[in-house]
């Protein structure tokens, strides 16, 4: 008998030091999902501005390339000294391949010294300017020599 006492006052001991064991209580808990909740809006705030300028890369990146494929082309039509020399430029890029911008080529001749000439060019200076409102315009320039020379 003497044993089950002693067991019933060691699990009455045990029980007693578990109820006095430290535990969240509701308070504490609402309080810790309420900074939580200020620290996820805090975060989420910085998602529309990095999409934004995920878009506007994208953007860049559409005008690039179609602007090197003008200019590729660009190349290969200085390479006929008639259309060196007419300063003839292919068509520019549909609105469609560069991200909603607007490009316009232009060509200017130019002496040997960089400075610009109206007869006998030896280098055509080529720019493709690309503008859209709200956006920074894009420009590219290359610099063809006179073929044969």
């Amino acid at each position: 008998m003497k044993e089950r006492q002693l067991k019933e006052r060691q699990l009455k001991e045990q029980r007693e030091s578990f109820s006095g064991q430290a535990a969240f209580t509701l308070l504490e808990t609402l309080v810790a999902v309420a900074i939580f909740m200020i620290l996820l809006l805090a975060v989420m705030n910085v998602f529309p501005g990095v999409f934004k300028l995920n878009a506007q890369t994208r953007g860049d990146q559409s005008v690039t390339i179609a602007a090197k494929a003008y200019m590729e082309q660009a190349r290969i039509d200085m390479t006929d000294s008639a259309k060196f020399e007419k300063g003839t430029l292919p068509t520019k890029p549909a609105t469609s391949t560069t991200a909603g911008y607007d490009c316009t080529p232009t060509s200017v001749p130019l002496d040997a010294t960089g400075k610009p000439t109206p007869a006998s060019p030896s280098i055509r200076r080529v720019t493709l300017t690309c503008t859209k409102q709200g956006v920074a315009d894009q420009v590219f320039t290359l610099d063809f020599g006179q073929p044969g020379t």
